[in-house]
């Protein structure tokens, strides 16, 4: 057989293999890419004729899987085009690597665009990211990975990808109608009156060192709330001013999650509602320097949201993903956990509520949590959970 004919046939090897993994949970359209495998374009399902329509009215994502295929030795190449987007990795892109093992069985290496710019070396040309199996490198951390999570981890990139392009649409088309007030100060000093004027909740931004006063902008492309402001609050109106005044602290910048998290947790939801206040440019960076204590945190909902028990502690848990009935969560210490159940039906809440914060285009992107009441040694190690309480959707 001639070395084109093999390397053909190899490529119809991967194609296939990652089409059957592929089709298990989107719609999947081909497209050639060479003659050592192909591009597999991956949508996510509707799940109804009602949901395919709402989804035409968003910007919808196509994940792109490669598919390639070797034997031996044999070095695999993934063009940097694919992996990179002006040097970041991409999150819309992933890479299937297929083989036979020792027995003549199916053998496949899952990689993120992510994993690929961490984990391959770039050829010589700088064109190239190699794959190949050595005495020091079996890559083993991506070798035959459940379906169930590759799958998973597909979709949620596709989700991230769908959600920042929708972000990105929303501010342009925003930008059209105004642009942000930005400050061009690397040092700034400013004061944000919060006050009342016939029940309607304004800020008044005073920049201390040139006297200029205006309106704090209602940053609509960064929180989609169609409400106004409000303050001394866990809810929307609370986060949409948090979103705002962060924004405008950063001269117009998007503010990450973090910062969002940390100026609401440390200030805004903490000063007292339908009242009158003076924030300080230093009161933000002080609530932005606490940062948010992700332990407090969880304890303090937990407290909250779960009953009082005797026989065991109240936790929360922030839910990555779910395979099966398996949910995969971190721990308020920071700990990866995976708490099995039989409950269909918390399950299924699971499900619907992971797919909405899967699709959400604020910059404050809600938590999914999940109360519990769970018995822990002296060292804090989790033991046993001895029931599952309420799902938060904590937006």
């Amino acid at each position: 057989m001639s070395d084109l004919a093999k390397r053909n046939e190899n490529g119809e090897q991967g194609e296939r293999r990652t089409d059957a993994i592929l089709l298990n949970r989107f719609w999947v359209l081909k497209r050639s890419a060479d003659v050592d495998g192909a591009d597999f374009l991956v949508q996510i399902q509707s799940d109804s004729l009602q949901e395919l329509r709402q989804n035409a009215n968003r910007i919808q994502a196509l994940g792109i899987v490669q598919a390639k295929f070797f034997e031996a030795n044999n070095e695999v190449k993934v063009h940097t085009k694919y992996v990179l987007e002006n040097n970041i990795p991409r999150s819309d892109f992933f890479c299937l690597i297929h083989t036979n093992d020792i027995d003549g069985e199916d053998a496949h290496y899952f990689f993120t665009a992510y994993d690929i710019e961490q984990s391959l070396q770039k050829t010589t040309c700088g064109n190239f990211f190699s794959f190949r199996l050595t005495s020091d490198r079996q890559f083993s951390e991506f070798r035959n990975l459940k379906k169930s999570t590759i799958l998973d981890t597909i979709e949620d990139g596709v989700a991230k990808t769908e959600a920042q392009r929708n972000r990105d649409f929303i501010q342009k088309l925003y930008s059209i109608h105004f642009k942000a007030t930005l400050h061009h100060d690397d040092n700034p000093s400013f004061e944000y009156h919060l006050k009342r004027l016939d029940g309607v909740n304004v800020v008044l931004c005073k920049n201390l060192r040139s006297y200029q006063k205006y309106l704090l902008d209602m940053r609509r492309d960064l929180f989609e709330n169609q409400g106004s402001y409000d303050w001394g609050t866990d809810g929307t109106g609370s986060k949409f001013l948090t979103s705002c005044i962060v924004a405008h602290h950063l001269n117009g910048a998007v503010p990450s999650p973090h910062q969002i998290k940390a100026v609401h947790r440390n200030l805004i939801s903490q000063i007292t509602q339908n009242a009158e206040h003076v924030i300080t440019t230093d009161d933000l960076e002080k609530a932005l320097t606490q940062g948010v204590d992700s332990v407090i945190e969880l304890v303090n909902k937990a407290n909250k949201w779960l009953s009082p028990s005797t026989l065991a502690q109240r936790e929360m848990f922030i839910v990555n993903s779910r395979e099966g009935n398996k949910i995969m969560a971190v721990d308020q210490y920071g700990v990866e956990v995976i708490i099995s159940t039989s409950n269909e039906k918390l399950l299924s809440g699971l499900d619907i509520v992971l797919s909405i914060s899967r699709k959400s285009i604020d910059v404050s992107k809600p938590d999914l949590l999940l109360g519990a009441y769970v018995l822990r040694d002296h060292k804090n190690s989790l033991i046993k959970i001895e029931s599952l309480g309420p799902i938060l959707y904590d937006n």
